[in-house]
C-alpha cells in the first residue's frame, strides 16, 4: 500500500522551531520543491528565502508514515499541535491539499510512451493537456522518478545531474573576487 509521510520543515539552526507541516508521498523531491515554489503561501516562501539567503538550509523531518486512509486526520492533528507553540506558516487546517493518484510510476511511463510522442522536455510536459489520472508534476508524486529524460523516454541528462558539481552562488562570487576576474561588456547587468 502506498505510504504518505507527514513532515515538518525547520531552519537548520534550530530543529525545534517548526514552521510548516505537510504531507507527501515523495519526501526526497518535496523538500526540493519547497525551495523552488514562489507562487503560493508567501509567508512560507519568504521564510524559506530568508533562511537560504542567510546561508542556512531548510530541513525536513518525517513525523509519521500514514496510509491513504488516515493521512488527512494525521496532518490536521500535527498542524494543530505545532500551531499551539510555534510560528506556523500553514494557511489551512490540513487534510485537503494535494491530489493522490492511483496510477503507478510504471503505468504512467507506459502511458507517456504511448501518448506523448514529441514531448521531450519538462516545458513541453507542462504544456501538455493530460487526463486527470496523470500527475501534472510526476517528481512530486513518484519516489521512483529519477530524471525527466528517463520519464519521457529521451534519456537526456537532467539539469541537476549536470550541475551537481557547480559552485554555489556565494562560492562563485568569492572565486571571481579572489581571482580578480573581469566581466565582459554586455554581461554586467
Amino acid at each position: 500500500m502506498k505510504k504518505i509521510y507527514i513532515y515538518v520543515l525547520y531552519d537548520s539552526n534550530d530543529e525545534n522551531d517548526i514552521r510548516y507541516v505537510g504531507k507527501t508521498n515523495n519526501p526526497k523531491t518535496r523538500i526540493y520543491t519547497h525551495s523552488k515554489r514562489t507562487n503560493c503561501n508567501q509567508d512560507k516562501v519568504n521564510w524559506i528565502k530568508e533562511v537560504l539567503n542567510s546561508g542556512r538550509t531548510i530541513k525536513m523531518k518525517i513525523l509519521e508514515e500514514c496510509d491513504l486512509i488516515n493521512w488527512k486526520e494525521r496532518e490536521i492533528y500535527w498542524i494543530s499541535e505545532f500551531k499551539k507553540n510555534n510560528i506556523n506558516y500553514n494557511k489551512r487546517l490540513g487534510g485537503e491539499c494535494g491530489k493522490l493518484y492511483s496510477i503507478t510510476f510504471d503505468e504512467c511511463k507506459k502511458w507517456v510512451s504511448e501518448n506523448c510522442k514529441g514531448v521531450d522536455t519538462m516545458d513541453k510536459w507542462k504544456k501538455l493537456k493530460k487526463p486527470d489520472f496523470i500527475p501534472s508534476y510526476p517528481p512530486r508524486v513518484f519516489p521512483e522518478f529519477k530524471t525527466w529524460g528517463d520519464f519521457l523516454g529521451t534519456n537526456k541528462k537532467h539539469n541537476i545531474d549536470q550541475t551537481i558539481n557547480y559552485l554555489s552562488y556565494r562560492d562563485a562570487v568569492e572565486y571571481v573576487k579572489k581571482n580578480e576576474l573581469k566581466i565582459r561588456k554586455g554581461l554586467d547587468r
